[in-house]
């Protein structure tokens, strides 16, 4: 019987989700290079560029790991085991997206600050929001190191495959559900509630400054509520396999459409980007006007028409 992950439509659909993970994030991270000159970076720029090289990495292994073009497992055997941990179990895609989850829950304590702590947050500055996202990184594939107790290779059958851990079932499940969803979720919800409640209550909120604050915080707000509608149904259903509820589940296509869901997270930031921001929208526009430009040497054509102006 194939597995729901190997047939032709889940292949092809989750294709386009890493495709569309790519082209969506280097839209960003392009908008941001052009802007590099123009503005200094905040901390909640920063944070959204770490947000996009996050996505745009899980894009990349979403179409080189287990879902769509997986390479042949090697014949060495530290070989095939790190083929089995980093590419196969998912360690550098899965932490990756970790790490767009505690970048989201960075964005939300950096928005509180500037809502809550105005005076505070003026204090912060590009280092301390390199040094935090330092940390993110680490931390999120930490969490994730559980894969190395999860992986083998078959040596037989040139696979990989998933194994019960044999100690710590507890401490493993424990790990995978609270650090991972339930700890970073639950502060991102608490924080934008009192965010929701203090703004309700506070009428100078006004003029343009406070109005450039108040949609940074949407943003901030719709990536965030994106990512625990996307990865929760994922963390739950990852759960099951370590309590031994609902037996081996992860060749069943009900779990294929969780991980469809938490993949295509990858993709949809660039897009809340530029439904809840002009600026975005606008700076979308000029870089697929250069691009379009560049395909069609409209500027070649623009410098030759100014040429024959000037002759003439």
């Amino acid at each position: 019987m194939v597995s729901p992950s190997q047939t032709p439509a889940s292949r092809v659909i989750i294709s386009l989700i890493g495709i569309a993970a790519i082209i969506g994030n280097v839209l960003v991270l392009w908008v941001y290079y052009r802007r590099r000159n123009k503005s200094v970076k905040t901390a909640f720029d920063i944070f959204i560029i770490n947000l996009a090289v996050s996505d745009l990495l899980a894009g990349i292994f979403i179409l080189f790991g287990r879902f769509v073009f997986q390479p042949q497992i090697p014949e060495n055997y530290e070989s095939a085991m790190t083929y089995c941990y980093l590419l196969w179990g998912g360690f550098i895609l899965f932490g990756c997206g970790l790490v767009s989850v505690y970048t989201c829950l960075v964005l939300t304590i950096e928005r509180w600050l500037a809502i809550m702590k105005p005076h505070f947050f003026r204090r912060i500055r590009a280092k301390h929001a390199i040094v935090t996202i330092i940390a993110v990184w680490t931390w999120s594939f930490l969490i994730n190191s559980t894969v190395f107790f999860s992986v083998k290779a078959n040596f037989d059958t040139r696979s990989c495959y998933w194994v019960d851990p044999k100690t710590g079932r507890a401490f493993f499940a424990f790990i995978e559900i609270s650090m991972s969803s339930v700890l970073p979720f639950s502060i991102i919800i608490v924080l934008y509630a009192h965010i929701y409640y203090k703004v309700r209550h506070m009428k100078h909120l006004k003029g343009g400054k406070e109005d450039f604050k108040r949609r940074l915080t949407i943003i901030a707000l719709a990536a965030s509520v994106a990512l625990i509608v996307g990865w929760l149904p994922t963390k739950i259903s990852f759960m099951l396999r370590y309590t031994n509820v609902g037996g081996k589940h992860l060749g069943q296509a009900a779990h294929l459409v969780f991980i469809m869901l938490a993949l295509s997270n990858s993709f949809i930031n660039p897009i809340l980007y530029g439904i809840y921001s002009s600026k975005f929208r606008d700076e979308y526009k000029e870089v697929l006007s250069d691009i379009l430009c560049k395909l069609t040497n409209c500027t070649d054509e623009g410098e030759e028409d100014t040429e024959m102006t000037s002759d003439n």
